[in-house]
């Protein structure tokens, strides 16, 4: 079969090549148009074509429904700041506790938790005296404090009210009783003095004192009323603003205020009112290390006869070098009214219709340098020079007839000092500190600055055990210093003739022991070194005096 093919191809060949070779012309009947057909090419990636398909029709769901999912993560500690975790606080403290002398004492206090908006709080305090002293009249003594404070914050200002109400009594007991005859000698009641002061403040300030954007501004207004036991009275009424506003590299500003006394003695039919109005322009600038305030005070006073002042109003500081040198300076001025109610918290033993006065000080300028020797050691060191006018005194009146009584005289003085101040301070664990100031007084007319000691030093020390042991220490020496009287003892009275009343020093002590958080022990003890020493004069002070008890916290 397969050759029978091969013979029929080969015919068919020789046949078409005699026919092209032999026989006549050849007919072209149209135009030839050479071209190349593609090829068909195999794809690298061969695949097979599926002649049959499908078309998927897919399903939205446009709310899917939500697969159940849960972990739980191990726990682990919060993150906490270095002055977290906050102390917890507590409503209610209280402070009991008994000395010799007969001295009790109790102070309770109450206070709101913490708030963004308000706080609040409200104490009571009782401490008293009734011991005996050798050679004196009775000094027995009584303290009672009842006072509040509430704060409430705004968006941008705060609005604080405080208010009180004190009772102070004590006895006039600087005399000898063996040096009395029957017709002079006082009894308890007779040498009896008491003062009642009730008083109320408010202030409106802003929460930002440093804004450069907004006004600045602190409002105080308030009022007291004192009585004594002669029925001596004093109304007093203040209210001043400083408004401020930092205008490009400065803060401008100024301060104005009124102040109102009105004293009548308990003698007297009306009583006789002052007052003074007072304005304070100046201008504050500062950078990181240094900050000036520079201005000047104008006041009016209003008492018999109109008076006008003017002082000077500059202050500023400078870090020289790294916190180890900062110089500051100080220069001010000043008028006050010596109200009833100044004078017997510095002297309780004033009589009961003492001469009230304005003093003056012109200047009263200070400066020096302070810094830090070391990371924990601090340092002040410095002086100045202040000048007085109408400043107050206080002698024996000698008109009484026991002559236990103090009035108020005046002479103008002129004051040099030096300063300074040394501590130590290590955190919340341990503070020592010593302080001091010697003055130089220079009075005008007296001889002497009557009851004034030239020099007088503070050393102070604190130690905290982990919160559970604190201790504290005071050392307070007090340099001599003269009254202008000395006791006569045959005509047993003061007469004119000046007395050295020598230095003293006075050493207290306190230690507590926290049992726990709502518990704690507390011991304290005032003179220990038992120095019976005169304050004023023919007045010693109390000697060794202890005292123990324990304060409640929950």
């Amino acid at each position: 079969m397969k050759k029978t093919a091969y013979i029929i191809a080969a015919l068919f060949f020789s046949a078409s090549a005699f026919a092209q070779g032999v026989g006549g012309d050849v007919i072209v009947t149209g135009g030839f148009v050479p071209e190349i057909k593609p090829s068909e090419k195999l794809l690298r990636n061969p695949e097979e074509k599926d002649t049959f398909q499908t078309r998927a029709n897919p399903v939205i769901n446009v709310n899917p429904r939500e697969i159940a999912f849960y972990h739980n993560p191990d726990t682990i500690s919060a993150a906490r700041m270095k002055s977290e975790p906050l102390k917890k606080l507590r409503r209610l403290y209280m402070k009991l506790g008994f000395g010799n002398y007969l001295t009790p004492l109790a102070q309770v206090r109450v206070n709101s938790l913490r708030s963004k908006n308000d706080a609040y709080d409200v104490g009571y305090s009782y401490f008293a005296s009734f011991g005996k002293q050798k050679d004196v009249g009775f000094p027995g003594m009584q303290q009672h404090k009842a006072d509040g404070n509430y704060k409430h914050l705004f968006n941008k200002h705060a609005l604080s009210l405080k208010g009180g109400y004190t009772y102070d009594q004590n006895h006039y007991y600087g005399f000898r009783p063996d040096s009395l005859t029957d017709t002079l000698f006082p009894d308890k009641k007779s040498i009896r003095q008491h003062f009642h002061k009730a008083g109320l403040e408010l202030t409106f300030a802003n929460h930002d004192l440093t804004s450069k954007t907004e006004w600045i501004s602190q409002t105080r207004m308030g009022y007291y009323f004192l009585q004594d036991r002669q029925k001596s009275r004093e109304h007093a009424f203040w209210a001043g603003t400083d408004v401020s506003k930092h205008v490009k590299d400065f803060f401008v500003g100024g301060r104005i205020g009124v102040e109102y006394y009105n004293f009548k003695p308990g003698t007297a039919t009306s009583g006789r009112g002052m007052g003074f109005i007072k304005f304070n322009p100046y201008i504050k600038a500062g950078r990181e290390k240094w900050n000036v305030e520079v201005g000047f005070e104008v006041a009016g006073a209003f008492d018999t006869i109109a008076k006008g002042y003017i002082m000077p109003v500059v202050e500023g500081q400078a870090n020289l070098y790294k916190n180890h040198v900062m110089a500051y300076i100080q220069a001010k001025g000043g008028v006050e009214r010596n109200t009833f109610d100044r004078l017997r918290l510095v002297n309780p033993f004033i009589i009961s219709n003492p001469m009230l006065g304005q003093t003056y000080t012109p200047i009263d300028a200070r400066g020096g340098f302070k810094g830090y020797f070391a990371k924990n050691v601090y340092y002040t060191l410095g002086g100045g020079y202040r000048m007085t006018k109408n400043q107050v005194f206080f002698i024996t009146d000698t008109l009484q007839p026991v002559g236990n009584f103090f009035k108020t005289v005046y002479d103008d003085m002129n004051t040099p000092f030096v300063s300074g101040e040394i501590g130590y301070a290590m955190g919340e664990k341990l503070h020592v500190a010593l302080k001091g100031n010697y003055w130089f007084y220079k009075p005008q007319t007296f001889a002497r600055a009557w009851h004034m000691p030239k020099i007088d030093l503070t050393l102070s020390a604190s130690y905290n055990i982990q919160d559970k042991f604190l201790f504290k220490a005071d050392f307070y020496y007090l340099g001599e210093h003269y009254s202008p009287f000395r006791y006569d003892e045959t005509l047993r009275k003061p007469v004119a003739g000046v007395t050295l009343i020598r230095n003293a020093f006075d050493l207290n002590l306190h230690a507590e022991y926290r049992f726990n958080k709502m518990l704690s022990f507390w011991a304290g003890f005032n003179n220990f070194a038992a120095f019976r020493y005169n304050r004023w004069f023919r007045y010693p002070m109390q000697g060794f005096n202890g005292m123990g008890g324990i304060t409640l916290s929950f």
